[in-house]
């Protein structure tokens, strides 16, 4: 998920709708700290996330809202800034949207986290 949503933020950079203060210009990537971020929400998929599987809609919604407004909050800290802010937010949201659930199932097929064992499976 980490690439793949990487690569997704850097096609929304390359429009030149958002533009990341201090990172080269003409780079056709997002600067590498996105990447960082997106792996450090992909490891909370399967904890923190967990509630959304076969919440298909609700994941997209959360996805189509949480993403931009977390671009918001980068914006209010000066680690992005808007060009185009109709434009960004929508494809952000139309992102997110597709995003989110993306992650969450493939999350919930790659599962690394299992339950307590069951009564059976314990030595005693």
């Amino acid at each position: 998920m980490t690439t793949v949503g990487w690569t997704w933020d850097s096609l929304v950079a390359q429009t030149g709708w958002l533009a990341y203060p201090g990172h080269a210009i003409g780079t056709v990537h997002a600067p590498l700290w996105i990447a960082a971020l997106w792996a450090l929400f992909s490891i909370q998929l399967n904890v923190v996330f967990a509630w959304l599987r076969g919440r298909w809609w609700l994941a997209a919604a959360l996805g189509a809202v949480g993403g931009p407004m977390s671009f918001r909050a980068g914006a209010a800290l000066g680690a992005v800034r808007f060009a185009h802010p109709e434009a960004a937010i929508c494809a952000l949201a139309a992102g997110w949207a597709v995003l989110m659930p993306a992650a969450v199932w493939v999350a919930m097929r790659w599962d690394g986290v299992s339950g307590p064992p069951e009564p059976s499976d314990v030595q005693t």
